[in-house]
């Protein structure tokens, strides 16, 4: 029967209920089969399908789940016929077990004292017991007393969750353990959803062309630039075309000490020319400014741009500040002369470009 099976998997049928063990089989009848077996046979079993790495799992009174589902959904249906059940002495609480503050039902009499006999803050208010505040009365993990159960059980607090869980299964040769397959639908979205955030920064952080990154390297690009401009203050109507262009050389001088957005820099240079964003363009307006060109990059640039509005990008870029720095004196003399050599690579990148756009 095992080998008929998909998926293969280790239940724990300990202090499961009768009634709800039926209950969750029928649920399950046309998913999977709960078969349940001795210890030793259960141990053949496995050794005889070659699936002996199960044996690790074992605990408690053991059960088999055979199903073609695999491995995830028949966990995440069995966690979704769990129930709650009243606590009894000498369980173990699953988590930590809050009473919450406010009124009960619960006339007064004997019953407050079952309640601070557990230290739960309570007294008489209109007639009724209420509870002051919030209060754990037991930690996860802590055993549940005589005395807790029954404070539990007056309140109508039911923590104990009755129900299957997968301890372990295999599906197709690979081996699944309860903490990967417990992971919740909504706890992996939003580690899908973060992991795609990290992976997106990342990507425009090491100027990686894909369609999904190409306007945040529009807009970074575009700042960057305008913040150049803002530094020299002419920002005036007419002459901005001018100040983001020589802006432009200015980047490919600071791109050239390790960046890698000259690429960007040169469709934005081709853009507010008004000439074409294709292969050719931009490897001339590359090469012009002494940029050893990487085609691949070239490529994948373009291909990403294609079907993008670059004006519309650009709308959504917010204006830069130009940064104010302080420098002692010797700083300055360094940055002096950084800016010098810069200005000189930019008067010999400006003599390649004028060639292209006059």
């Amino acid at each position: 029967m095992i080998k008929s099976h998909k998926t293969v998997g280790l239940l724990n049928l300990y202090k499961i209920p009768t009634p709800a063990l039926q209950k969750i089989r029928e649920d399950l009848r046309n998913t999977a089969k709960i078969k349940v077996a001795k210890k030793s046979l259960i141990l053949r079993a496995f050794e005889n399908c070659g699936l002996s790495r199960l044996s690790e799992f074992i605990d408690g009174q053991p059960a088999l789940i055979l199903s073609n589902e695999n491995p995830f959904r028949l966990s995440m249906l069995l966690r979704k016929k769990k129930s709650q059940a009243p606590a009894k002495p000498g369980d173990v609480a699953p988590k930590d077990i809050l009473v919450p503050a406010g009124p009960t039902n619960i006339p007064p009499g004997p019953a407050i004292s079952t309640l601070t006999k557990v230290k739960i803050p309570a007294k008489v208010e209109g007639g009724k017991i209420a509870v002051l505040k919030d209060f754990v009365v037991c930690k996860k993990g802590e055993t549940i007393t005589e005395d807790i159960a029954a404070a539990l059980n007056l309140l109508g607090i039911k923590p104990i969750e009755i129900g299957l869980e997968i301890l372990a299964a295999f599906e197709n040769g690979l081996l699944y353990t309860k903490d990967v397959l417990s992971i919740e639908p909504e706890k992996f979205v939003e580690e899908l959803i973060d992991a795609k955030s990290k992976a997106l920064s990342l990507a425009v952080e090491i100027s990686y062309f894909t369609p999904e990154t190409i306007e945040h390297l529009l807009i970074k690009a575009f700042q960057h630039m305008k913040t150049l401009g803002i530094e020299t203050g002419l920002t005036e109507p007419g002459i901005i075309e001018d100040v983001l262009s020589k802006a432009f050389l200015n980047a490919l001088a600071i791109s050239e000490r390790g960046g890698e957005m000259e690429y960007v820099y040169g469709a934005l240079l081709l853009h507010s020319a008004g000439k074409e964003i294709n292969e050719e363009n931009v490897k001339k307006v590359l090469e012009a400014a002494g940029i050893q060109v990487d085609e691949a990059r070239v490529k994948a640039l373009v291909a990403s741009l294609e079907g993008v509005n670059i004006e519309e990008v650009l709308s959504k870029a917010t204006t830069v500040q130009a940064p104010q720095v302080q420098q002692a004196p010797a700083e300055e003399k360094k940055e002096e002369k950084k800016e010098e050599e810069e200005e000189k690579k930019a008067e010999q990148a400006t003599e390649g470009l004028a060639s292209l756009f006059g």
